[in-house]
């Protein structure tokens, strides 16, 4: 990822989860009873947020991936944690409709929060010479894998619950070679403008989830990124921004590293100045 960008209003970049956002002490029992569907959580900042979710108390967690090997590696790492919490496995593809379709169905009860962490990234190409399948392939992943499973959310449980949308630094700049990627984070942060707009009872975010060596960042040119960030901080953040605390996101782009006491302290200026959104100015 692009080296951090913070508002003037931040001072502290953090790489690692801290006490403030740490499920395992300040956030525990802060899922207590809580139906979690994550997206993606095979490997990665995935798996760390459903460990944390683990974590904050939550009793039912439905991970989704297109390997259910990997899943079942996350449930088990889950259930040292807390063998009461439910743990259901779904091999799904996400920008596949009938796929996320009998993901909805097969599921009994209501799903209180969504996090679609499913995405990818291309090679590093100018538009010109990319490859015209994986360019798309970019858009149904990252922009379509977030549409379908955010619709059938929003059908099933009448525009309720807190969906947390994986958005990039990547959404507010313009890095030469990734035509795709970055403008699907854009589109992410403006779907999310929309749900909170038309569905005034959801709690809906796009967040950025740090510069973390993963699997998919490995596509990336390391003389141009910076991945110093453990997926930890990604989790532990996904966790608070499901407590009251953070309302004043909602429908707002906010970044993992952000300090989140600093972001409280200007918590009235942000929702006062509609901070946090992706919009064009016009002069």
């Amino acid at each position: 990822m692009p080296a951090p960008i913070k508002p003037s209003f931040i001072e502290t970049v953090r790489h690692d989860v801290y006490e403030t956002i740490d499920p395992r002490t300040t956030l525990v029992n802060k899922a207590h009873g809580k139906t979690v569907l994550i997206t993606g959580a095979g490997r990665g900042i995935g798996r760390a947020i459903a460990i944390a979710f683990a974590h904050a108390g939550a009793s039912r967690l439905i991970l989704t991936a297109r390997t259910v090997s990997q899943l079942e590696q996350v449930a088990n790492e889950i259930k040292t944690i807390a063998n009461n919490i439910e743990v259901i496995n779904v091999e799904t593809d996400v920008a596949n409709e009938s796929q996320v379709e009998a993901l909805f169905h097969g599921i009994k009860g209501v799903v209180d929060i969504l996090v679609n962490n499913a995405g990818y990234i291309e090679r590093n190409n100018p538009l010109g010479e990319t490859d015209m399948k994986e360019w798309w392939s970019i858009w149904e992943i990252n922009v379509k894998g977030t549409y379908l499973p955010t619709t059938y959310f929003l059908k099933n449980y009448k525009g309720a619950g807190t969906i947390i949308n994986t958005s990039s630094i990547g959404s507010i700049v313009t890095t030469p070679g990734y035509s795709a990627y970055q403008p699907t984070k854009t589109a992410i942060n403006r779907i999310t403008d929309f749900i909170h707009v038309e569905y005034p009872n959801a709690r809906v975010f796009s967040y950025h989830p740090g510069g973390v060596q993963t699997e998919l960042a490995k596509r990336l040119p390391d003389n141009m990124f910076v991945l110093e960030d453990k997926p930890e901080l990604a989790a532990g953040y996904c966790v608070w921004l499901t407590t009251d605390e953070a309302d004043f996101l909602r429908g707002r782009y906010s970044d993992c590293t952000w300090d989140v006491t600093e972001l409280l302290k200007n918590a009235k200026m942000i929702v006062d100045m509609d901070l946090l959104k992706e919009e064009v100015k016009m002069g």
